[in-house]
């Protein structure tokens, strides 16, 4: 007799099943090793944003709690809580590990300036040269303030007034007067003023739009965004000497006087203006970035006035409700200057038709703004809705009440001298605003030293996987997901930023100041939050964990709220936006809109759910494979059965000849752990327990093969074995089922293959999509995913090819007989058609059956657990393909 090696390797079969368990252990632990690797690696480079720890003051959490755990992007703290002390920041820069402190603080929004556009009227007393008449006039004046973006026009305010003029006479003034010997007005906002060459009308009070003043320390700021922020370098440089009484002269050289004119002669003046000297001086660097394209444009209207110019306003309007009028003309200009913060823009406009002498350059009015002192907005409050059909989150964004364009109450300030539409310009809020302590611009002098620009500031962490927040700047521009009925716009527009800075959007800041300079407009340091940096953290490991989670529990030991961010990633939401479109009569909805909000915690989830779909994909694959091979050997030990009867018939035992044939099979075990311990050599330090599971149990079922195949050829050598009569078969399809019946162990073995073919890659179907579910909708998700999904892929194929396998080894195990069932066929008189009709009968039954069982269970499974409909389709595929298979199969016998 020959050696057990040499009987094994004759059983090609076995040989087969053998190297194909091996080389799909080694394939799957390979490929789970490699998935993981994908995935590490992923995570490693974007799990981690600027910061890893945000602190805020005791009670402050990060914002989720009353929005499903969600927070709506760049929201670091509610504005102006401050609670932070300069001590409890020295304390945290302190702690070990601490890379980079960097303080935040909300010191509010702010206006400086409320500017006045004026009309140029030519009129020079010297030679004559007028477009008045020799009697005096009135003039109708209608400015109105639009926004022009993207093709639609906003009417952000309306101002009317009347002014009464008479040409003059004499000589030029020289000098800049009321000129109320030549001129009424009504109201009072639209009097004019006189030089040597004209009237200036006053054409009523823009809106003084508020810029958001935030408080930093220049140094930690720059060092945590990596030199992103080197726009902060004036404040870095700045003195802390800021008296205005002996240190606004050396301000004021530092102020450009043609970006901030007023400003820069606020400061220089500061000597000849006692009351200024107790002023401090706050640094600023400012936002030169236009927020919006704006146009003023004035309408002019004339009427013949009889008698005495009017002395009084009163006077004038009622001149005017009783005057015919007709038009003159309109001019235009660009406004857009007046959306920079502590900006002086040219608003002077020319009667149509003329043109300003050589040297003349018009003016624009400044007066204080109607307010100095900050105001504080807080963040919008939103109800969480039922998902959408997308299953994104969906929320409502609630409404407060209708303010001016710029933010301040309606018919506020400046409305009744500038004669302003209380119609025109309502604007919807959805923040509340307070008003802190600490007196503003009313006890500082504003001093921009420096400039940025929007997009300098922008959140620019909103376009990567890993996601915090940096408090400072608007991120991407939202869109329109469906707007609502009659809403004046359309799916996918942008929405805009409002200039009142109370939009549901977050709003580019209007300038920086540091620590010292948020003191003094607010009276003592505002802190609102700490982003900490932690050193030493390499790569998305448990020891990088572990050691941020070390720093923020040093934290909070301060009595501080201390929040890890390190792992957040941005995901969609679906916000609907009541309420958003303010007219005379009624308030009507925007509509659904696209937002991403911050989810705490995403590498986490990411890492979990890959790990356990690899883990689940390596054991639907091995499970195959082991069937595969216990299967497989059942079926050979058939083949055993002559030795086995011959030796029983030469006198050895049972056990003499269980023994020798458990030994002929041990050479498939032994490739098998060998085959085990080469995959744990390339996986174990990757995969750790699961390597090494995979690996022991398919070496255990090698061997439990091995002894049902000895077992199984014992019981099929019995004596005389019982012969049933069949009956004489009627058709091709009667010859398919006796084939079948007569083959029970290789048909058995063809339809479990199909059926395990088919819920192996339904379940890795399944397994692929509840990863994807599990792991978030994040964009850390969506990269970690695209990174690990291809050698997930291929771990579902491993489990499919070993159905296949079973499937094809089963078919291959009765070749022979069939081979002679062939040729009793064919001396039989059978055509080529007919055997290969018998052949197609088997094929079909076998498909069709375990086809049927298998996908039947899958859509019970859809139905009832809630499946993916994608692993009800896989079925189907499945199936269709495995009958494909047993098809081309059979037909390669006939």
């Amino acid at each position: 007799m020959s050696n057990p090696l040499r009987r094994w390797w004759r059983s090609r079969t076995d040989v087969v099943a053998t190297f194909a368990v091996a080389f799909t252990l080694i394939a799957v632990n390979a490929l789970a090793a490699q998935a993981n690797v994908h995935i590490a690696g992923s995570l490693n480079a974007n799990w981690r944003g600027a910061y890893d720890i945000l602190v805020t003051a005791p009670g402050q959490d990060f914002g989720g709690s009353k929005t499903a755990g969600l927070v709506d992007s760049n929201f670091v703290s509610d504005a102006g809580t401050g609670g932070i002390s300069l001590t409890q920041l020295h304390t945290i820069r302190g702690i070990a590990n601490v890379e980079v402190a960097a303080p935040i603080g909300m010191v509010g929004t702010l206006r400086d300036l409320s500017l006045t556009p004026s009309l140029y009227i030519p009129d020079n007393p010297e030679t004559k040269a007028s477009v008045l008449t020799s009697s005096p006039e009135l003039l109708r004046l209608t400015t109105t303030l639009s926004r022009n973006d993207r093709g639609a026009t906003q009417v952000l305010s309306r101002t009317n007034g009347v002014v009464a003029l008479q040409p003059r006479e004499g000589s030029a003034t020289a000098l800049i007067t009321s000129g109320t010997d030549t001129s009424m007005s009504y109201p009072s906002g639209f009097g004019a003023q006189t030089d040597d060459y004209s009237f200036q009308v006053p054409l009523g009070e823009l809106p003084a739009f508020p810029a958001s003043v935030i408080a930093i320390d220049p140094a930690a700021e720059t060092k945590l965004w990596k030199g992103r922020a080197n726009y902060l370098s004036p404040l870095q440089d700045a003195s802390a000497s800021r008296s205005a009484k002996t240190d606004a002269a050396g301000w004021a050289s530092q102020v450009d006087k043609r970006k901030f004119l007023v400003q820069e002669s606020n400061l220089a003046a500061v000597a000849s203006d006692p009351e200024e000297q107790n002023d401090t001086v706050v640094p600023l660097v400012v936002n030169r970035s236009t927020r919006a394209n704006l146009s003023v444009r004035v309408s002019i209207e004339k009427a013949p006035l009889t008698g005495a110019l009017p002395t009084e306003g009163s006077q004038v309007q009622a001149a005017a409700s009783t005057a015919t009028w007709q038009p003159v003309g309109a001019v235009s200009s660009d406004a857009s200057g007046v959306t920079r913060p502590f900006a002086s823009p040219s608003l002077s406009l020319q009667w149509p038709g003329t043109k300003k002498p050589a040297g003349e350059s018009g003016g624009v009015f400044y007066s204080q703004a109607t307010s100095l002192t900050p105001t504080l907005i807080g963040r919008p409050d939103y109800s969480v809705n039922k998902s959408t059909g997308d299953k994104v989150p969906s929320f409502t964004v609630l409404p407060k009440g209708v303010t001016g364009p710029d933010g301040a109450a309606l018919g506020g300030g400046f409305a009744a001298t500038s004669g302003a539409d209380p119609t025109a310009g309502k604007t919807r809020a959805y923040r509340s605003t307070s008003t802190p302590g600490g007196t503003g611009f009313g006890a500082a002098l504003p001093a921009p030293i420096g400039t940025f620009t929007s997009s300098e500031a922008a959140d620019t962490g909103t376009k990567d996987a890993s996601y915090v927040p940096s408090g400072i700047g608007g991120g991407e521009e939202p869109t329109v997901a469906s707007p609502a009925a009659g809403a004046p716009v359309t799916a996918d527009s942008p929405v805009e930023q409002s200039l009142s800075n109370l939009s549901f959007l977050n709003s580019s800041p209007g300038a920086f100041t540091d620590l010292q300079g948020g003191a003094t407009l607010r009276g003592s340091t505002p802190i609102d939050a700490v982003r900490i940096r932690v050193a030493g953290v390499h790569g998305y490991s448990e020891a990088s964990r572990d050691r941020i989670a070390g720093v923020a529990q040093q934290i909070a030991k301060l009595g501080l709220t201390s929040t890890v961010v390190a792992g957040s990633s941005l995901q969609p939401v679906s916000v609907y936006v009541p309420k958003y479109f303010v007219d005379a009569s009624a308030a009507h909805d925007l509509g659904r809109v696209n937002e991403e909000w911050t989810t705490l915690g995403a590498s986490v989830t990411v890492s979990n759910a890959f790990t356990a779909s690899t883990a689940a994909l390596s054991v639907v694959a091995a499970v195959a494979v082991a069937f595969a091979l216990v299967i497989t050997q059942l079926l050979t030990a058939r083949r055993r059965r002559a030795e086995a009867a011959i030796l029983r018939t030469v006198g050895w035992t049972n056990a003499t000849i269980r023994r020798r044939i458990f030994v002929s099979y041990l050479p498939g075990p032994a490739v098998v752990a060998v085959a085990a311990a080469g995959s744990l050599i390339i996986a174990a330090h990757t995969l750790g327990l699961i390597a090494w599971a995979l690996s022991g149990a398919l070496v255990l079922a090698s061997f439990a093969a091995a002894v049902l195949g000895a077992q199984r050829s014992i019981a099929s050598a019995q004596p005389h074995p019982r012969t049933r009569r069949r009956r004489q078969p009627a058709s091709e399809r009667d010859l398919a089922f006796r084939h079948l019946s007569a083959t029970p162990g290789s048909t058995a073995a063809q339809a479990i293959g199909v059926f395990l073919f088919i819920l192996a890659t339904a379940t890795g179907i399944e397994s692929l999509a509840e990863t994807r579910s599990a792991a978030g909708a994040t964009r850390l998700a969506d990269v970690v995913f695209k990174a690990g999904a291809a050698p997930l892929m291929l771990l579902i194929a491993a489990a499919a090819v070993g159905s296949l396998l079973l499937c094809l080894l089963g078919r291959r195990s009765e070749q022979v007989r069939r081979q002679a069932e062939q040729s009793v066929l064919r001396a039989s008189g059978f055509t080529a058609g007919q055997r290969a009709r018998i052949r197609q009968w088997e094929v079909l039954t076998i498909a069709v059956t375990a086809s049927c069982a298998g996908t039947i269970l899958v859509l019970a499974g859809t139905t009832a657990l809630h499946m993916h409909l994608t692993a009800a389709i896989g079925a189907i595929a499945a199936a269709a393909l495995a009958t494909a298979l047993l098809t081309a199969a059979a037909r390669k016998e006939t």
